[in-house]
């Protein structure tokens, strides 16, 4: 049941997370649909600038800087585009030589004070203003598209422009379906709003660019987050993204209710799924444990000795002082409550890895750390004042106060020493009763072989004999191959499926076939396997190859161009150590304390793109293979991954 609550629980996670990535693509991809709308309608505008700022009407008129009533060139140019509102023709001074729609009253009247004439005399490139109030009749508010006329010397004689009001932008996008309760603004390249629902912007711009968001997007970032509309009153999930041509911002805003109505749907309906899932699996549960209640008189014994072990326990504060130390540690240790309390635990405790003899306290950390319990890598040992070890199996469990606070932890340590020697006890037990049956077996078949070979003379004599030697005979066959059987069987629980392992043939295996990706990013692997072949004993050889690649596939996404990755190896006692060292990214003091939390929250910018959950595959695999995995970071210095394997 804990498996399938654990399974489900994680896959509900991951399916919520792919649902409420889908939202947020979603809206992303409203962003991208709205810019490639406006784009190409401004792209027309700019492309008619252009093409008759470069005519010889045009260029001659503005060369002669006199206002000519009759003309219609500027009109003309209005009717080659729907969206154009109004024209204008200016002299380098930026002194108006001819509008349109016709005014006489603002002939010869200077636009030098414009935005857009102050940075177009500047760049002489086509440039895009900011939202102002026009001076022509209808005074609307409107965005100029401006590019300056050049003779046949290519010496700037005056500039032309266009007009488009903010409706002839809001019709735009006005069928861009957004969904209920939902909408699009657009922002110029100040911060002015261009189209707003909630605005009329002809009665005056509205300037959005002090908006936090608003700001990132002007720079040119795209994302989307959950925002508080104070207009509608209620959260919004909002999408920001620009337009980078025209550095003009696009907006697309949902009401939170609206925008997660699927997601919430979809999560409910698997939610009920899992529930009526979990409720049979539980009777289900029930039912099998029901059926176990009955356990034999050697199970029961045995859960009564197991029982009895008393655990080590001791109490530590945030600061790792003692503040608890039951008379179990003081066996572990030799050391004595008084001069255990008040300590740091770092100074009286020695819990090691067996394979190098470092201090194995990580559990402790992410225990106060995250707040929840932890336990120990397995293959630990306490080490007391005379240097004996014990095989422990520990575990923490922080101590939280009112606020949810934590202010220490709880420390427990289990002797495993006397579970190995029970388990070892009672398959001896087993083998020695086999092995006591064997002698009676072999003069049981003697017998029957003796029955066999008289078979004829006996049933000469006796003619119903000849069904029960053959009973006789079969049966005795197969008690022996039965007693045989069990006895293989216990000497094959030792091992358990145990294979012989070539890791050096493998490792150079793996750096022929990452070559390719390490030149890609410029990184190379270093290998100088050794002269010998070296073997090790694992229980799946392909789960220790995928974690090596795994292994060796973070150090070339992690290493700087031009790094160095080497693979070395190191005899450590029992143990078979491999060690993959990179000088890239590395890690720091306070991730490391996280690397393998299956959902970390707080892991630094750089660090959260390693793929965590792949880390913790890779520890279990090792672990699960009966070898010990342990890294070493630090920030800008690179990492060290040590792997032990039993050596055969």
């Amino acid at each position: 049941m804990v498996p399938y609550i654990l399974a489900t629980g994680y896959d509900f996670v991951t399916y919520r997370n792919v649902l409420r990535t889908d939202v947020y693509e979603r809206s992303a991809a409203l962003v991208e649909h709205t810019k490639s709308i406006v784009t190409p309608r401004l792209d027309l505008l700019e492309d008619l600038v252009i093409t008759h700022a470069s005519k010889a009407n045009i260029v001659n008129y503005t060369k002669e800087a006199k206002w000519d009533k009759n003309s219609l060139l500027l009109g003309n140019i209005a009717m080659g585009n729907s969206d154009v509102v109004g024209v204008a023709l200016l002299d380098p001074a930026g002194i108006l030589i001819d509008v349109y729609p016709a005014d006489p009253s603002i002939i010869g009247q200077s636009r030098a004070d414009r935005e857009w004439y102050k940075n177009i005399t500047v760049t002489g490139k086509l440039e895009i203003s900011g939202v102002f109030k026009r001076g022509i009749h209808p005074e609307v508010y409107v965005t100029v598209v401006a590019a300056p006329v050049r003779d046949e010397k290519n010496v700037v004689v005056g500039y032309l422009l266009v007009q488009t009001s903010l409706d002839k932008i809001a019709a735009w996008i006005r069928n861009v379906d957004v969904g209920p309760g939902g909408f699009t603004y657009l922002i110029d390249k100040n911060g002015n709003l261009l189209v707003h629902p909630y605005f009329d912007l002809n009665n005056g711009f509205v300037n959005y660019s002090q908006v936090s968001a608003v700001k990132e997007v002007l720079s040119g970032k795209s994302f989307v987050e959950i925002t508080y509309d104070e207009m509608g009153g209620e959260e919004a999930l909002s999408a920001y993204g620009q337009i980078p041509e025209y550095k003009w911002g696009v907006v697309v805003q949902r009401p939170t209710q609206f925008a997660f109505a699927d997601y919430y749907s979809s999560l409910t309906h698997v939610a009920f799924v899992d529930i009526i899932v979990g409720l049979f699996l539980l009777l289900l549960t029930l039912l099998v444990l029901k059926i176990f209640s009955v356990s034999s008189e050697l199970r029961r014994r045995e859960k009564v000795y197991l029982n009895s072990i008393s655990d080590g326990m001791l109490v530590i504060d945030r600061n790792w002082k003692i503040a608890l130390w039951n008379n179990v540690m003081e066996d572990f240790t030799d050391i004595t409550d008084e001069e255990a309390m008040g300590q740091n635990f770092k100074d009286i405790v020695k819990l090691v890895r067996v394979g190098d003899k470092k201090a194995n306290i990580l559990f402790i950390e992410e225990a106060m750390l995250g707040g929840e319990k932890r336990s120990s890598e397995d293959h630990t040992v306490i080490v007391d004042k005379g240097g004996n070890e014990v095989s422990v199996v520990s575990s923490a469990a922080p101590i939280k106060n009112d606020n949810n606070v934590v202010t220490g932890c709880i420390v427990t340590l289990r002797n495993t020493t006397e579970e190995l020697l029970l388990e070892k006890r009672k398959t001896d037990l087993i083998a020695s009763v086999i092995q006591e049956l064997k002698p009676p077996l072999i003069i049981i078949n003697s017998v029957a072989k003796q029955f066999n070979d008289a078979r004829q003379k006996i049933t000469a004599l006796i003619p119903d004999m000849s069904m029960g030697i053959s009973l006789i005979v079969d049966a005795s066959q197969e008690i022996t191959q039965m007693v045989d059987g069990l006895l293989d069987e216990i000497e094959g629980a030792n091992i358990r499926h145990k294979m012989i392992f070539d890791l050096v043939t493998m490792l150079k295996s793996l750096q022929a076939r990452l070559v390719p990706s390490a030149s890609l990013s410029e990184v190379a692997i270093h290998y100088e396997p050794p002269e010998t072949f070296v073997h090790v004993l694992v229980d799946d050889p392909e789960l220790i190859e995928r974690s090596f690649a795994g292994l060796l596939d973070n150090a070339i996404k992690f290493s700087k161009r031009g790094g160095d990755i080497f693979i070395e190896h190191d005899a450590a006692g029992k143990y078979f150590k491999t060690i993959i060292r990179d000088n890239g990214l590395g890690i720091s003091k306070e991730d490391m304390l996280k690397i393998y939390a299956p959902t970390p929250k707080s892991i630094s910018v750089e660090y959260a793109k390693v793929p965590q959950l792949g880390l913790l595959t890779i520890k279990n695999n090792i672990e699960e293979n009966s070898g010990i995995i342990t890294i070493e970071s630090e920030l800008g210095a690179g990492t060290t991954v040590s792997v032990y394997l039993p050596f055969v």
